[in-house]
């Protein structure tokens, strides 16, 4: 991207046809200043974000957190610790 003076980009992680999250097509970096100043300003816009939906019910992968908590106790197993699997053979 070219700088003009007085211009902006935006750039969005996720695809809009699809809703899926990139997995590293937006990386990107900046060019050092020898002459003037930049500045910088970062906007997070979170998709799913409204009165019901606060932006810290998110991880950081963009999922609701209690969707997290669900998946994370279904995927647990109960283990009888009295049970002796172990073997001291070789």
């Amino acid at each position: 991207v070219k700088p003009e003076r007085g211009s902006g980009i935006f750039f969005s992680y996720i695809d809009p046809e699809n809703r899926v999250m990139d997995t590293g097509f937006t990386e990107h970096s900046g060019c050092p200043v020898f002459e003037g100043e930049k500045k910088i300003v970062t906007q997070w816009i979170r998709l799913g974000v409204d009165t019901e939906n606060p932006w810290d019910s998110f991880n950081t992968l963009g999922i609701k957190k209690s969707e997290m908590e669900d998946f994370e106790s279904d995927g647990e197993e109960e283990i009888d610790e009295t049970e002796d699997t172990s073997s001291d053979e070789l």
